[in-house]
């Protein structure tokens, strides 16, 4: 098991930038793939679903796997049904600064484009994602339904996974 800190966070050095940690993803399966390991999983939560989304799709590794775990299919999307939800703020205003700032990583279309084994994770009572912005709904159309792990609605956002879920997921695989 591989683990690293984006930039700028904990004792890491830098600025976190959305294109910059997309790069570290890219950095770090390189970094594993020097040290010999044959096949890698990512495994990427949340904002790491889209980084570890964006990094394996870049990376054209057809030995590196992917598990996206409860992630959004754009930050822009995000905010948009949250702003809509909440009625706190205004989103096209939030989207166009995520533009500007360079910080609107999308995970869709990486998603759709890797070619090696992928499995997507979602929880319909996410609690803090609004379902508008699951990456599992802009992707459940084209993803094939076995690739696709439903969480039960005692899952939230924030619930680690479990030893049964990681099983399945490795199984969706292959």
């Amino acid at each position: 098991m591989l683990l690293f800190n984006y930039r700028g966070v904990c004792k890491s050095e830098g600025r976190p930038t959305g294109p910059g940690l997309v790069r570290d993803g890219i950095a770090v399966l390189k970094w594993a793939n020097s040290l010999g390991y044959k096949k890698k999983v990512v495994h990427g939560h949340s904002l790491g679903g889209i980084i570890a989304t964006r990094s394996v799709s870049l990376l054209k590794d057809k030995n590196t796997y992917l598990i996206n775990d409860r992630s959004l299919g754009s930050l822009g999307s995000f905010i948009k049904h949250c702003a809509l939800r909440f009625l706190i703020i205004i989103p096209w205003i939030i989207r166009m600064f995520l533009k500007i700032s360079n910080w609107n990583l999308k995970a869709k279309k990486a998603f759709v484009q890797i070619d090696s084994p992928k499995c997507l994770i979602y929880a319909p009572k996410d609690g803090m994602l609004p379902e508008k912005s699951f990456l599992y709904t802009k992707v459940k159309n084209v993803t094939d339904s076995k690739k696709i792990i439903k969480l039960s609605d005692e899952w939230n956002h924030r619930t680690l996974l479990d030893e049964k879920v990681m099983k399945q997921a490795l199984k969706a695989l292959g």
